[in-house]
């Protein structure tokens, strides 16, 4: 399969904000008012400025908005601080 274009490695906050922001914002809100949590893992994958789809040679994302493996294990660490904090972690 040859691919017409290549996915970005990099997109602007801006974009990523303009098309993620709302749906995001809005899941957040429904899950609060349902009683359960959401993480945000902007921390891992933006520097306040773009976000990196591609990282030490691997891809992040297996489309617009599904981790890989990769991407995945980087935020391995900020779940399992937030469930040592809910005290699902002995």
């Amino acid at each position: 399969m040859i691919l017409e274009k290549s996915p970005q490695k990099f997109v602007s906050k801006s974009e990523m904000d303009g098309s993620n922001l709302k749906i995001s914002k809005d899941f957040g809100n429904w899950a609060r008012a349902n009683g359960m949590h959401t993480m945000n893992l902007s921390s891992i994958f933006c520097d306040g400025f773009s976000f990196t789809r591609f990282s030490g040679g691997d891809w992040l994302y297996t489309d617009e908005s599904h981790l890989s493996i990769s991407g995945a294990a980087l935020a391995i660490p900020l779940f399992e601080s937030v469930f040592q904090k809910l005290e699902l972690l002995s």
